[in-house]
């Protein structure tokens, strides 16, 4: 993080009291200027029907409140997109705060995360923490909202699984299909 980055980070959560997860670097459907705090519907807007990827924010560019992080049960120790489960558990249930981008530098290197596994695989686990956690009763969004979010997710399955066929990619194919076949409502 910058030397002014984490005091930019602070400076916004103590602005929204209420938030319990601070996200930079955020694209928005709606322009203006960050900080922003967004409800737990307004984050799901952004996620599946303005194309946001407000979700796929490292840590270098996350801060969190620790009642929040407390309140969620933290880190699940899921290896890959533990990250990613955590900020969806806490925008289910707390506002986001977007703040400014560029608080921090990421540093690409070949040991990351991110090339140790397959990127296929991250977006199944990614569909089904969100199936677990928008798309049900008790998230706090409506019902019909929840039964959109999990046809969107399905949707998004089906246009993985042609992929993987039409690039050759049979056994790809067939361990997403069985994926989905045993998580399917």
């Amino acid at each position: 993080i910058y030397p002014h980055g984490l005091g930019v980070m602070v400076r916004a959560m103590r602005a929204f009291p209420e938030a319990g997860l601070g996200l930079g670097g955020v694209p928005r459907s709606v322009p203006g200027p960050d900080p922003v705090c967004l409800e737990p519907a307004a984050c799901a807007r952004e996620i599946y029907w303005h194309g946001s990827d407000i979700l796929l924010r490292s840590p270098l560019s996350t801060i969190i409140r620790r009642s929040s992080f407390e309140a969620v049960g933290g880190f699940s120790g899921r290896r890959s997109t533990g990250d990613y489960e955590l900020w969806l558990k806490l925008v289910c249930h707390v506002p986001t705060v977007i703040l400014p981008p560029y608080l921090g530098y990421w540093r690409d290197h070949g040991e990351q995360e991110n090339y140790l596994r397959s990127i296929v695989h991250d977006e199944w686990e990614r569909m089904d923490l969100q199936r677990r956690y928008w798309a049900r009763a008790g998230s706090g969004l409506p019902t019909d909202f929840c039964h959109s979010v999990w046809r969107r997710c399905r949707r998004h399955y089906l246009r993985m699984l042609v992929n993987q066929l039409a690039g050759g990619r049979l056994r790809n194919a067939v361990g997403l299909a069985q994926w989905f076949w045993r998580r399917s409502d």
